[in-house]
């Protein structure tokens, strides 16, 4: 990667890449925030040149017989494309500087893999009443226990962060699940859900002050 600026941020500078690159690594996903959101930010928090592929709705049919594993997101670095969210965001986040070691690493990993159990297994079904009820059944139980358990780690790691003073891609992974559930992204969610956790909403409210992340809304709609 290539920095863009200087890091005007509080956060330390990120370190210099350690991996050789020959150009620009392409981010594909589609035009939505999503899985593919925390990357972005972590690369523009980096600030780190990248190119921000996003595919069309209608565009997917034909675009999915081309990826190793028929899915997305995917990074392309020196003409691999590599497949696998989590993977993605943890190899930029360790080149950005936000994907700390030891046991800062496990509150990291912990938090995102948390989240990812919760948004994974979301209810589905044709019918929109029994879908409605399943995720009002979920919300009251497995996504009460799971969001209370961060809400605990975020408040224990007395910091301005969820596991500390410093940012890190769990505090990505958890701004890019309140700003899409805020949104409306998850059918039969209330928007306002998780307005009664006051951790994980200062968590929120701190990266989207991050000067890095202003600058990237301001060019970027989701």
């Amino acid at each position: 990667f290539r920095s863009t600026r200087r890091t005007v941020c509080s956060s330390p500078s990120p370190p210099p890449p350690s991996t050789t690159m020959s150009g620009k690594p392409i981010l594909t996903y589609f035009d939505i925030g999503g899985r593919a959101e925390p990357i972005r930010l972590a690369f523009s928090i980096g600030g780190w040149d990248f190119v921000d592929r996003r595919i069309k709705k209608e565009d997917w049919p034909s675009v999915k017989a081309t990826m190793p594993a028929g899915q997305l997101p995917v990074l392309e670095v020196n003409g691999t494309v590599y497949t696998q969210s989590h993977a993605i965001l943890r190899f930029v986040g360790a080149e950005a500087g936000l994907y700390p070691l030891g046991v800062q690493r496990l509150k990291t990993d912990e938090l995102i893999e948390i989240v990812t159990d919760i948004f994974s297994s979301l209810p589905q079904d044709q019918d929109q009443e029994t879908k409605k009820k399943k995720r009002e059944e979920f919300i009251a139980g497995k996504f009460s226990t799971l969001v209370n358990l961060i809400e605990r780690r975020v408040t224990d790691n007395k910091g301005k962060f969820a596991t500390g003073d410093d940012l890190t891609i769990a505090d990505l992974t958890i701004y890019a699940v309140v700003k899409g559930l805020r949104s409306g992204l998850y059918d039969y969610f209330p928007t306002n859900l998780f307005d009664k956790y006051p951790a994980i909403t200062g968590v929120f409210d701190n990266v989207a002050a991050h000067p890095k992340v202003q600058a990237y809304y301001k060019d970027h709609a989701n």
